[in-house]
């Protein structure tokens, strides 16, 4: 080809400019998804990508967790549960007894509570609950490894079965992983209000990257090459790798509504049975 961009040496990874990358994946540039898809180790860049944006993502609450004191997390339940108590208390309509009641059980359950975090351990408690924080944050793309991958089989085989897709399952775990890289923005999560915004952002705009992913890895998106071998236009098909990628959420949630519907059935007979 005449351009960089279109040479077979330019969408490796050997020379990659990753920051670029990272740009192109977050404004959908199909380019940087068949750099994925095309390359001989597309795959295990992209599953290593999403492992790291998972351990980044979740660098600083590591640090709070390995630092936090457990019995500052108890007091700040019990500050939110006395707030809790006093609304329920202005608002009336609750006798004194019943608030007693309700107080006495909540520091039942505390105490039990405090006594399981305070049972003795092999380490020191710091040393303990350092370690456990390594471990959540350490197994925490593994988690996220396993969700993608089981509903992504799903996504993949109702594809091939219902809207005639293409595209072989290396091309869909290559492009697929990519979804992840929005969540970069979840490292300021512990921010107050900030973090819970950048959650919804980063969750949306990753599944509008896993929709592109599988619009390219499947065979929906046709690039026009010109003359010079340039690529001068595309079209996503966009409706079809919507469906894709939603059918089997929306078919698990058809089957969860038809199961209860059922039971709610069978204990209606049961109960007009009973009579």
């Amino acid at each position: 080809m005449t351009t960089d961009m279109n040479s077979a040496v330019d969408r490796g990874f050997g020379r990659v400019k990753w920051l670029k990358l990272l740009g192109d994946i977050l404004t959908l540039k199909t380019d940087a998804f068949v750099r994925f898809r095309d390359h001989v180790d597309g795959m295990r860049y992209a599953i290593g990508l999403l492992i790291v944006v998972s351990l980044i993502a979740g660098s600083l609450s590591f640090l709070w967790q390995a630092v936090r004191n457990p019995a500052a997390d108890m007091q700040s339940v019990r500050d939110t549960f006395d707030q809790v108590l006093a609304q329920m208390q202005n608002a009336g309509g609750i006798p004194a007894g019943g608030l007693s009641l309700v107080r006495e059980q909540f520091e039942s359950v505390m105490g039990i509570v405090e006594g399981i975090v305070g049972l003795p351990t092999p380490l020191p408690q710091p040393i303990s609950h350092f370690l456990e924080a390594l471990g959540q944050w350490l197994s925490s793309p593994f988690a996220r490894l396993g969700a993608w991958l089981s509903y992504g089989i799903w996504v993949l085989l109702l594809a091939r079965l219902l809207l005639g897709a293409k595209g072989s399952l290396r091309d869909f775990l290559a492009t697929t992983p990519l979804y992840s890289v929005p969540q970069l923005f979840t490292i300021l999560a512990l921010v107050p209000c900030l973090g819970s915004l950048l959650g919804i952002v980063a969750t949306v705009w990753g599944w509008l990257i896993y929709t592109k992913a599988t619009a390219v890895s499947l065979g929906w998106v046709q690039q026009r090459v010109g003359a010079d071998g340039l690529v001068i236009g595309e079209e996503t098909q966009w409706g079809r790798a919507l469906v894709a990628v939603f059918l089997p959420a929306i078919l698990l949630f058809v089957l969860i509504f038809l199961a209860a519907l059922v039971i709610i059935m069978l204990t209606a007979l049961s109960s007009n049975g009973g009579r």
